[in-house]
């Protein structure tokens, strides 16, 4: 069986429902809170626009919407009424933000130059904690709080952030891995 979805025009990415509903990072139309809590007819809400940036990533974690603008950085959304989310802040990031994950207070996201953790314990106003330059080109990430985990082209990254240091900084834990051409993996040390 299979539902489909009308009137969404470019879907980038679909976050995991909150209180039965997902927000979709669509391309053209922004922001697009879906009501999936009947399944077999799912609602499409009211369209939130983005006046910078295009949207192609989105995660949504305790009542909150991170979507990934590119160039514009992340936008944060406030969604108690589910189906109209409010931006509450932008985060800038330097870079071509691809992708955004929040976990326990910290947001991370992934700019293709490399990583940036915020504190989001209060969402909308985002405190900048450490940035970090990768190596190659930071596309994709998940965090577990202070570790994060981040796909740098052909590499994966493990990064911890140490929020004791007098300057907050990540750090790489022991080892990378990178898959070679023949898409076996291999083990290299990071001294």
């Amino acid at each position: 069986r299979s539902t489909q979805v009308a009137g969404l025009t470019s879907p980038w990415e679909i976050s995991k429902p909150m209180s039965g509903v997902a927000y979709v990072a669509d391309a053209a139309l922004g922001l697009v809170p879906v009501d999936l809590s009947t399944p077999a007819s799912p609602k499409i809400g009211t369209p939130v626009a983005v006046s910078q940036g295009s949207p192609l990533h989105v995660a949504a974690s305790d009542g909150y919407v991170y979507m990934s603008l590119g160039s514009a950085g992340v936008a944060i959304y406030e969604t108690s009424d589910p189906m109209a989310p409010t931006l509450v802040a932008t985060v800038p990031t330097g870079g071509s933000a691809t992708m955004a994950w929040a976990d326990e207070g910290l947001l991370w996201i992934a700019d293709n130059e490399g990583v940036g953790v915020f504190d989001v314990s209060d969402p909308t106003q985002p405190k900048h904690q450490a940035r970090e330059l990768t190596e190659q080109f930071a596309l994709a990430m998940f965090s577990e709080g202070t570790r994060g985990y981040v796909g740098d082209w052909n590499y994966m990254r493990i990064l911890d952030l140490d929020l004791s240091a007098q300057a907050p900084h990540l750090e790489m834990p022991g080892d990378s891995f990178i898959l070679d051409e023949t898409g076996g993996d291999k083990l290299l040390s990071i001294q």
